[in-house]
């Protein structure tokens, strides 16, 4: 549905003239109907992507294909008409304070041309949508942060588009409201088939509904992958940053190590989460299992988990030990052998 072409975004300062590169030779591709994450550090490009997408922002070389058609050349009623079919959702809400949840809902629509009878049934379908049905004739100042970004989707859903694009919306709310409003998000996807691009510099965000994600970092893509692999196998630095847990910075030089024994980092992904693997190596191997760290977590819908253990046994029984992992579909990392750090 959405393909970016070499986009490219540089800015000249006003007073001293210098060029600033946003984004260099962006390329990618987003699935219709997929929820994908824009994930990296403040200043890497993130809000300036987003922007190019609906041409808020110009970009300075480039293209951006929404349906087949390079959106970055059409100006004008063409361009307007185009940006129906994209909503978009802010950080900050950015609602009429003068106007009602209703009336805010209704306004792109009103704008649009589109006849009363038309705007009221959607308005209506749309407060249900979000929860928000006894919200209708109250104004912003009297709704919570959540209730605000709820009015926000709402609104950006006004004129049925084809593309969400989500600035940061969670950004501006406590860990509770974050999460309800990302599983709103993931219900208006599931629903109606609605293609989401979500731009975030938090990988709890990207964890809890994205399919896929790209990390951004210093104006350039540097790695895209599903959201699993990047969480499991992160290629980049900055990635790995990202994607780090407790069990990243396990303190391994302070674990003292007996004679044959290893420590080893595991990751279960998928049905192996659920699976009493440790308790099944020990039963049919004879091994010592020394549990140091664990975390099971999900992403989307999919578990995964981290375990760093020490293994003590014969040369034989260690050498078993990591072909069960492997056979049970672990992935399997030595972080020390002995005490002597890998």
């Amino acid at each position: 549905m959405i393909k970016i072409e070499n986009l490219t975004k540089i800015y000249t300062h006003p007073q001293t003239k210098e060029k600033i590169v946003a984004l260099q030779n962006v390329n990618l591709e987003i699935k219709s109907g997929e929820i994908f994450g824009i994930i990296g550090p403040s200043g890497a490009g993130k809000s300036t992507f987003i922007r190019c997408l609906n041409l808020l922002e110009k970009p300075t070389s480039g293209s951006v294909w929404i349906d087949g058609e390079d959106i970055t050349k059409l100006s004008g009623q063409q361009l307007r008409e185009k940006r129906k079919q994209i909503g978009m959702i802010f950080q900050h809400f950015n609602l009429m304070s003068s106007r009602t949840v209703w009336q805010n809902v209704a306004y792109p629509m009103e704008i649009a041309g589109v006849d009363k009878k038309t705007i009221a049934q959607r308005v209506e379908e749309l407060l249900e949508l979000v929860g928000l049905n006894d919200k209708a004739q109250v104004y912003p100042a009297q709704l919570s942060g959540g209730q605000k970004q709820r009015v926000g989707i709402a609104r950006a859903l006004a004129n049925n588009p084809k593309l969400l694009l989500c600035d940061e919306a969670t950004s501006a709310l406590d860990p509770q409201t974050t999460k309800s409003i990302l599983q709103l998000l993931l219900e208006i996807n599931r629903k109606l088939k609605i293609t989401i691009i979500l731009i975030t510099h938090e990988m709890a965000v990207i964890r809890e509904i994205c399919d896929r994600v790209a990390v951004i970092n210093e104006s350039n893509i540097v790695e895209i992958n599903s959201v699993l692999s990047v969480f499991t196998s992160p290629q980049a630095n900055i990635t790995k940053e990202f994607a780090a847990n407790g069990g990243e910075n396990f303190p391994i030089e302070t674990v003292k190590l007996k004679p044959g024994e290893r420590l080893y980092k595991l990751s279960f992904v998928g049905e192996s989460a659920e699976k009493p693997i440790i308790s099944s190596a020990i039963k049919k191997l004879g091994i010592e299992v020394n549990i140091l760290y664990a975390n099971i977590d999900r992403l989307k819908d999919i578990p995964f988990g981290t375990l760093i253990i020490t293994v003590g046994g014969s040369p034989q029984q260690i050498e078993q030990t990591e072909q069960f992992f492997t056979q049970q579909g672990l992935k399997m990392e030595v972080l020390a052998d002995a005490g002597i750090a890998r």
